[in-house]
């Protein structure tokens, strides 16, 4: 990995794999293009079950019901 958050080429697959979201990109400079994304946002929301990174907590939620199965429960929290 450099310093910025990219990995070394995957040989196997000839794909770039960004080191922040898990993404997988199929050329250096698109991967460079995708980092841009990322420096702007501040807190990242973690799969508890793969340790995948979103930006939206939504986006987290949908990746947990579609690739795991598991369907989160919107909770009210009283204050």
């Amino acid at each position: 990995m450099t310093g910025n958050g990219i990995s070394e080429q995957l040989k196997c697959s000839g794909k770039w794999k960004c080191d922040i979201c898990g993404s997988y990109l199929t050329t250096k400079h698109s991967l460079q293009r995708h980092m841009k994304r990322h420096l702007d946002v501040k807190q990242y929301f973690e799969c508890d079950i793969c340790h995948k990174l979103f930006e939206w907590e939504s986006s987290m939620i949908r990746h947990r019901g579609s690739i795991h199965g598991i369907l989160m429960s919107k909770k009210k929290i009283s204050l």
